[in-house]
């Protein structure tokens, strides 16, 4: 065998140094496989707009074929959008991944037929490539249509009445049913009283008033939701009871959104970042005297600002001077909006207000090497581990992508793995014959203190291979 070492530069927004003793070992052939070593099962295979799909996915490296890199993807077949996208580097042995993929609205519009989506597996290992595709099916969803707020509670004959309707996906009331048409028709004793056509704003909120009515007694308001791309025709009806009485005239109101970041902050931009506590202040005042409500319900709503899904709601009850409060945290990175809704009572008129927070930052990561080989083969894969630690307050981050690449061939990934609950992803890296170059070697090698570790081993080959090497965290 020709001996060779391998030198590696890992940045991390750090630099990292390390060398690796490698042996070239020669090519060895491979029989392939006659059958498929993989298998993808879906259930349901047809399924609705915001249901979630269990996606299993079985698949066997054998030992004179590892490693195995294996990449799973899932594709909305309609238009080729990549919905999700995982990979694992894998030494020997019998694997099961089990997905699961809530079908978001906004990724899918079957219409009056079923959108095909499906399921690729590819493994890769040194002896060839095997291939699975698994098809599933997405239909629309129903729609539920829900009576938020009616304002006054108890309608008197000759007063307009104030309705609050949210329309949500039936299956997963986080999906709102946004910019949609939606009929609203009033009968009393059969007779068709009044129709209007109102939309839903972006949050799936429609208001609109109905009346006044000078006669006392039960009215039905039918509600339908029309069909759209995700949706299938939705209908409700409600009955309001107007009795006899005499209208006091209400005040105007006005709410206000403030809020207030608690936690971390990024020195330059200002910016909160993902996790950190804000908080929320709400402050409903009367337009006439310009004093808090006290004592008044409020609903607040807080939506991912680029799908208008609903991550948080809350009812909150306004103190003395009409302020109320509660603290967020922001589940991920990106844009959301705040929602307030004051239905209004006997005495005051309904009002509602949208405030779109800054940009949430991601939380800043760094890596540390914690397990690192001496020696590698050239053609062979090698272990490695890689702790992620949280920046702000240096506890360990489950759950993230970690990635090293190649600087030289492209970005050309090496191995990908998850952190465990432990925080560390550990890694299968296979260095590619082609990486091999001539050069004079070198005899010893500090490691970085960051890595936490520390090697020395003495030269006994004259090859030396130098290549960048980077880690992403995702």
């Amino acid at each position: 065998m020709d001996k060779k070492a391998i030198i590696i530069s890992i940045a991390t927004g750090t630099i990292f140094a390390l060398i690796l003793a490698v042996n070239t070992i020669s090519a060895v052939k491979f029989a392939r496989c006659s059958t498929n070593p993989i298998n993808v099962s879906i259930n349901p295979q047809i399924a609705e707009l915001g249901c979630t799909i269990n996606i299993t996915v079985e698949y066997y490296v054998p030992p004179e074929e590892e490693p195995a890199d294996v990449t799973i993807k899932v594709v909305n077949t309609s238009n080729d959008i990549i919905l999700l996208r995982e990979y694992d580097s894998q030494a020997a042995g019998y694997y099961i991944r089990q997905i699961f993929l809530t079908l978001d609205p906004s990724e899918w519009e079957p219409g009056d037929q079923q959108q095909e989506g499906y399921v690729v597996v590819t493994l890769t290992t040194r002896v060839g490539i095997y291939t699975e595709n698994s098809s599933f099916y997405v239909t629309r969803a129903d729609q539920k249509i829900i009576m938020e707020s009616m304002s006054p509670e108890n309608p008197v004959t000759g007063s307009e009445i104030s309705l609050q309707l949210s329309i949500v996906n039936e299956n997963n009331e986080t999906f709102v049913v946004s910019n949609n048409p939606v009929n609203v028709s009033v009968f009393r004793n059969d007779t068709l009283v009044e129709t209007r056509i109102v939309y839903t704003d972006i949050y799936g909120n429609a208001y609109f008033s109905i009346g006044p009515f000078n006669t006392s007694g039960n009215y039905i308001m039918n509600v339908t939701s029309f069909e759209n791309g995700d949706y299938k025709e939705s209908c409700a009806s409600y009955i309001i009871t107007v009795s006899e009485g005499t209208i006091s005239s209400k005040t105007p109101t006005e709410l206000n959104i403030f809020y207030e970041y608690l936690g971390a902050i990024d020195p330059d931009s200002k910016l909160t970042f993902a996790y950190e506590p804000i908080n929320v202040s709400i402050r409903l005042v009367n337009v006439s005297s310009g004093q808090g409500i006290s004592n008044a319900c409020i609903s607040l709503r807080i939506y991912d600002a680029s799908t208008n899904e609903k991550l948080f709601e809350k009812i909150l009850v306004t103190g003395t001077n009409g302020i109320a409060h509660t603290i967020w945290k922001a589940p991920y990175s990106g844009n959301f909006s705040i929602y307030v809704y004051y239905p209004g009572d006997e005495l005051t008129e309904p009002s509602n207000v949208t405030l779109e927070l800054p940009k949430i930052l991601k939380r800043p990561m760094y890596a540390a090497l914690t397990k690192v080989p001496t020696t590698i083969y050239v053609g062979d894969s090698a272990e490695m581990e890689v702790s992620v630690y949280d920046e702000i307050n240096n506890s360990v981050v489950p759950n993230i992508t970690v990635e090293v690449h190649c600087a030289a061939t492209g970005q050309m990934i090496l191995a990908k793995n998850f952190t465990d609950q432990n925080g560390i992803a550990h890694l299968s890296i296979l260095i590619p014959e082609e990486f091999s170059i001539n050069v004079l070697g070198i005899k010893h090698l500090k490691l970085n203190a960051m890595t936490r570790m520390r090697t020395q081993f003495t030269q006994v080959h004259r090859y030396v291979l130098r290549y960048p090497f980077a880690i992403d965290l995702k």
